[in-house]
């Protein structure tokens, strides 16, 4: 029943937002063809160790990268599952960088040593995620 009425909720909230935007006459578009080949062959890699996903990386105009549905989601359905073995977690990043933060005072983990162990890791030829961090762009303000 809870999963009825949230549906329910869902249908509402997508009726208003197409509502307002029928009513505002604008129109968010989805670029076509945005997706580059090292991002196609990454969602392969990912498929092939075990990442399950309905959504897709699309360019949104007006809102920039992001994700969107696959195909119609329910609530209550996933959307993405990620096998543990490649989530970057306060864990990984402690073993890899405890051992030269911890001569640093006020470094507070995990944010500050997520954010050093991505420049670290972006710029490592030999990492498990660089395919990860090929994809991003070239320039971005934020770690």
């Amino acid at each position: 029943m809870q999963k009825s009425v949230l549906q329910e909720l869902h249908n509402a909230i997508v009726d208003m937002i197409c509502w307002s935007s029928d009513e505002h006459n604008s129109k968010t578009a989805i670029v076509e063809g945005y997706n580059s080949d090292k991002q196609k062959h990454l969602l392969r890699r990912c498929e092939n160790s075990g990442v399950k996903t309905r959504l897709q990386i699309a360019y949104v105009e007006g809102a920039g990268r992001g994700a969107i549905a696959a195909d119609n989601l329910k609530v209550g359905d996933t959307a993405l599952e990620i096998p543990m073995s490649l989530i970057v977690s306060e864990e990984l990043v402690q073993a890899d960088m405890y051992h030269v933060l911890e001569k640093f005072e006020g470094i507070t983990p995990p944010e500050t040593m997520l954010l050093l162990w991505g420049m670290k890791e972006r710029r490592n030829c030999d990492s498990k995620y660089k395919m990860y961090f090929d994809t991003l762009p070239e320039d971005f303000n934020t770690g």
